[in-house]
């Protein structure tokens, strides 16, 4: 597995995303910016917030203030792109995410951010998704974690 690099003002950027959200949202998303090199390794070195609406039967996410926002990034750090989203909890709606930044970027990686400090510690994850299999059949996908 290729070597993922975080830099810490990302996971902070991410808490001060969920302190600063609207009363009424229980979760945050957004996108992650960073650079991925010849041998695989990928190196996160900021995130995007985005705005997004969430229930039982829909989601809506702000592509057109993503969108201008990267744009804006990529001003001052021209060789960032997305290479993932992050959320602060898994839903039913993560697996749709996913799908919608992977339909940008190959194998974008996912970021599970804890803002609870439950124990007080910080508690992330990085998962990738992979098809389930057993034997022929492919029962769908799934998140793994993976080490960064």
């Amino acid at each position: 597995m290729p070597k993922i690099r975080v830099d810490p003002v990302v996971c902070f950027s991410i808490l001060d995303h969920y302190v600063r959200r609207n009363e009424t949202q229980e979760s945050v998303i957004g996108a992650l910016m960073g650079s991925k090199s010849h041998d695989g390794s990928m190196e996160v070195r900021s995130s995007i917030p985005v705005p997004h609406t969430e229930g039982e039967e829909h989601l809506s996410v702000d592509v057109e203030f993503q969108r201008i926002m990267k744009e804006m990034h990529q001003k001052v750090a021209s060789k960032d792109f997305i290479v993932g989203w992050y959320s602060s909890s898994y839903t039913e709606n993560s697996q749709s995410l996913h799908d919608f930044y992977g339909g940008s970027i190959p194998n974008p990686i996912h970021m599970l951010i804890d803002p609870t400090l439950k124990g007080g510690l910080l508690n992330v994850k990085i998962l990738v998704s992979q098809n389930l299999q057993l034997g022929e059949t492919t029962l769908g996908p799934f998140f793994r974690e993976v080490p960064f």
